[in-house]
C-alpha cells in the first residue's frame, strides 16, 4: 500500500521552463495526462503533495505571493480537468547557497510532510524529474523513487548519478499507471 505520493512539480505536473521560472499563473501549462493521474491517486486514497525548490522567490524573481498565485492556479487547473485534488504544496524558496535542509537533494521538505501527514515515509513514493529528487528521496527514505522523463532529464543511463531512481517513466501518468497496476 502506497501511504503516499509526493511529486516535484516542475517537469513532472507542468512544463518546465528552461532555465527559468514559473513566475505567474499566465506561463503555467500543465502537462498531458498529469491531471488525471492525479485524479486516479485521489480515487486509490492515496495523498498529493508537491515538493519543490523554487528559488526563484529567493533570487528576487518572483514575491511569495506570485508563488502562491502559481499554486493557486495549478491546483485550480487540476481541479477543473479532472477533479483532482494537491493535498499540500511544500516549497523551499531558498537560494542553493543557503544550504537549508528543505532544499532538494536533502530531505527536509519530505521529513516535514511526514510529519505533519504522519506519513510512512518507507510506503510513499516520490516522483520526480531530476537528480536533486532522487537524492532527496533517498536522503529521506521515501520507499520507491520515480524518475520521469518529462522534465529536466530527457533521458537517463543507470549509474550516471550517485543515487539511481528506483524506476524509469515516460511521464507522471505512466508511474502514476505502473505503480497502480503492474507494481502492485
Amino acid at each position: 500500500m502506497i501511504s503516499a505520493m509526493f511529486l516535484d512539480r516542475d517537469g513532472v505536473i507542468n512544463v518546465n521552463i528552461r532555465a527559468g521560472y514559473v513566475t505567474s499563473p499566465a506561463i503555467l501549462t500543465i502537462l498531458p495526462g498529469a491531471s488525471e493521474a492525479i485524479k486516479r491517486l485521489n480515487d486509490a486514497s492515496i495523498p498529493v503533495i508537491i515538493i519543490s525548490n523554487q528559488q526563484g522567490v529567493g533570487k528576487g524573481l518572483m514575491s511569495r505571493a506570485d508563488l502562491d498565485s502559481v499554486d493557486s492556479a495549478l491546483r485550480a487547473r487540476i481541479t477543473e480537468c479532472s477533479g483532482g485534488v494537491i493535498d499540500r504544496s511544500y516549497y523551499c524558496t531558498h537560494l542553493s547557497s543557503e544550504n537549508c535542509d528543505c532544499r532538494k537533494p536533502l530531505g527536509g521538505q519530505l521529513r516535514r510532510a511526514a510529519k505533519e501527514f504522519e506519513i510512512d515515509l518507507t510506503n510513499a513514493v516520490f516522483v520526480g524529474d531530476a537528480k536533486t529528487d532522487i537524492l532527496a528521496g533517498k536522503d529521506a527514505s521515501v520507499g520507491h523513487m520515480a524518475l520521469v522523463l518529462s522534465g529536466a532529464n530527457g533521458s537517463y543511463a543507470p549509474g550516471v548519478w550517485p543515487e539511481d531512481p528506483d524506476s524509469v517513466h515516460r511521464d507522471l501518468a505512466a508511474a502514476v499507471e505502473w505503480l497502480l497496476t503492474d507494481a502492485a
